[in-house]
């Protein structure tokens, strides 16, 4: 079990949604369940400052490729079917 020294208990700090105790390397706070958001020392953003946006993929173009790849295997299929139909 991990035993927590006088030290460690002083750099808790508190969950900002049930005010709990949490220890430093915790991402969510185990009694109430919230994500627990740190400060970074020495970040590169400024305060209040959103991160840039990453690149995102239109819908439609995910929509398109999808449908795309729909089509190409149905006629796949289809072929297939013709093929060995006409085998016999």
């Amino acid at each position: 079990m991990h035993r927590m020294t006088a030290i460690h208990w002083s750099t808790m700090a508190g969950c900002e949604n049930c005010g709990a105790q949490l220890a430093p390397e915790w991402k969510f706070c185990i009694y109430c369940g919230e994500r627990v958001v740190r400060e970074v020392p020495g970040a590169i953003r400024p305060d209040g400052a959103a991160p840039a946006p990453g690149r995102r993929v239109s819908p439609g173009l995910v929509f398109g490729l999808i449908m795309l790849g729909l089509g190409v295997t149905l006629a796949l299929v289809a072929v297939l079917m013709f093929t060995v139909g006409n085998v016999a």
